[in-house]
């Protein structure tokens, strides 16, 4: 029978797991992400930045994902908007036109954070993954899309104490989207019906599915 081990030898392996976790690249990192949170909340900030990182807007709200496809992203007034998947169609409704389009999920993919967030399969398959190494307390590991003719050139997503905590969306016109989560809560049970939508009497609509 094999001998149960000392509390010395317990927190020894302690000490020394620990140092490898704080110490994973964001490689690791990102892996972690995937297979740990079936769903996903937070509020973001939002900042979209030209070519000389001015300031061209700004906008926040709260965004939550559940894994495979569904997503939701609530902005605030004064931008106020909603962008809601069912992993089927997309609803982009916009409050101040009083007006929704609907899009097929398959027609939007590789075109949105909220679709990198709530995709499933190897991201590999899609980007190209490069280390960039570490700034103050981020991590950060950059995509470079594999798809010809990507709307983002590159994608950059920062991890803090192997939470994502910072995406970056570079466009073929060297402006950025800069989105920075806080208040981030994983793996809480969220109720399908979130994940849909039902346009109100009068409302435009722009159907984009037939």
């Amino acid at each position: 029978m094999n001998p149960k081990p000392s509390l010395r030898v317990i927190l020894t392996t302690l000490f020394l797991v620990q140092p490898l976790l704080a110490s994973a690249g964001a490689r690791e990192q990102l892996e972690f992400f995937f297979n740990r949170s079936q769903t996903f909340s937070a509020n973001f900030e939002q900042v979209v930045l030209d070519e000389g990182l001015n300031t061209l807007e700004e906008s926040s709200g709260q965004m939550t994902i559940e894994r495979p496809n569904r997503f939701r992203w609530d902005y605030v007034p004064p931008f106020e908007q909603q962008i809601i998947s069912d992993g089927i169609r997309i609803w982009i409704y916009d409050v101040e036109l009083d007006q929704v389009t609907i899009k097929p999920f398959d027609k939007m993919l590789g075109h949105s954070p909220a679709v990198l967030l709530a995709g499933e399969g190897k991201i590999e398959d899609n980007y190209q993954l490069h280390e960039l190494g570490v700034q103050g307390a981020v991590e950060w590991l950059a995509l470079d899309p594999l798809e010809k003719g990507s709307h983002y050139r590159v994608i950059r997503l920062g991890f803090e104490n192997s939470q994502l905590k910072i995406l970056e969306f570079i466009d073929g016109l060297d402006q950025t989207t800069r989105i920075t989560l806080t208040e981030i809560i994983e793996n809480r049970p969220i109720d399908p019906g979130y994940f849909g939508f039902k346009p109100v009497p009068g409302l435009d609509v722009i159907d984009e599915t037939r």
